[in-house]
């Protein structure tokens, strides 16, 4: 076996982790990927029955054909919108979709039949775990819940310290998550401990707890992804998430609602929305307060006394509405007389206004016209 197909199948490889996920540099161009195929299938043809390393060489080859499958999953797309650009139809556009997509069907085929060979034909393979979690992805990505959810299972239960253990448990979660098992779920998001897997761990944690109407559990835990999110996204979302299941909780109160936001660091309109959509009114107007209290831009302050405004029509008090309605209209005419404000914000806002206030005439025209025993 000469040195110059080892030194070639050395720099073919890539690691288990890596072929279950989009390879950011892209996959083998077609001349180099028939190489390496072909290498190695030289490198099995000379290899004799009983050596170990030909577990290493069917797994390499499983990996290679998995990337090829994703190769013509995304080529399939990109010819099916080349096509559209340059004005063919629709049915044979989808028609090329259809073809492309056949190939990488039948490429990830095979590469399942080459875990599943290597993890029978050889029961002692030093790299077993990570053809359990390649065999696992690869049933995931094909729509093959069950399968997938029984070996992530053996490949936790069989290698407790495997390196590929968070990742798995991740997968197993989003898995029992989309099969309505939050409980399940919850219990494998939990266990995560890897730290760039952890903020989104504690995220869709929370959302478990959603399902199964657990408020404070779920709040507790997108606070915790919220404290130690990497993004700036996950923050926003996870924050945001933690005052709707605040607003949800049957103990929840308005001053810990708002001694909640600035933790997070973001606005308790959140709450006061959220508050409002449950029928809370009593609280949004709280929240909505202490908000107007706080504004320091005109046209927050402004979008504030709207939002009080509405919440005291919900809650029938006319002369407290009046008085608010009174308070919005002033505040809206100084805003207009005043310079350096955001005319399209305030053009935005005025349109709301006009739109409560036509609102409010039309209710007291109906009040006055219908006696309230005719009502």
């Amino acid at each position: 076996m000469s040195a110059r197909l080892f030194c070639l199948l050395a720099a073919l490889t890539v690691s288990p982790a890596a072929a279950m996920l989009p390879p950011d540099a892209g996959p083998l161009p077609d001349s180099s990927w028939a190489e390496a195929r072909q290498l190695l299938l030289e490198l099995l043809r000379v290899t004799p029955a009983d050596d170990p390393s030909r577990a290493h060489l069917l797994f390499r080859l499983g990996e290679l054909q998995w990337e090829r499958a994703g190769a013509h999953f995304r080529a399939a797309f990109d010819a099916e919108e080349a096509c559209l650009d340059n004005g063919l139809s629709p049915v044979e556009c989808r028609t090329r979709r259809t073809r492309g997509l056949e190939s990488a069907k039948q490429a990830r085929a095979a590469a399942l039949e080459l875990y599943k060979r290597v993890a029978r034909e050889y029961p002692h393979f030093e790299r077993l775990d990570a053809v359990f979690f390649a065999l696992a992805s690869s049933y995931a990505e094909a729509g093959a819940t069950p399968q997938a959810l029984k070996l992530y299972a053996a490949l936790l239960r069989s290698f407790p310290r495997t390196e590929y253990r968070d990742s798995a448990l991740f997968a197993l979660g989003e898995l029992h998550y989309e099969g309505g098992s939050y409980g399940s779920a919850a219990a494998a998001f939990r266990q995560i401990e890897e730290p760039s897997l952890r903020p989104e761990a504690m995220y869709r944690l929370g959302w478990c707890h959603v399902r199964r109407d657990n408020w404070e559990v779920a709040e507790r835990a997108f606070v915790a992804a919220a404290d130690i999110a990497r993004s700036d996204e996950l923050r926003r979302r996870a924050a945001s998430d933690a005052l709707r299941a605040h607003a949800r909780r049957p103990d929840s109160a308005p001053p810990t609602g708002l001694a909640l936001a600035r933790h997070l660091g973001v606005s308790a309109e959140v709450l006061a929305a959220e508050y409002r959509a449950i029928g809370r009114t009593h609280e949004a107007l709280f929240v909505c307060r202490r908000l107007l209290a706080g504004a320091r831009a005109p046209l927050d302050a402004l979008r504030h006394q709207y939002d009080i405004a509405v919440d005291t029509r919900d809650l029938g008090e006319d002369r407290v509405r009046v008085a608010e309605l009174r308070k919005l209209i002033a505040m809206y005419e100084r805003l207009r007389r005043q310079p350096g404000v955001d005319r399209g914000g305030l053009e935005h806002q005025g349109a709301r206004v006009e739109a409560l206030l036509v609102e409010a005439i039309r209710e007291h025209h109906h009040r006055v016209a219908f006696p309230e025993d005719e009502r």
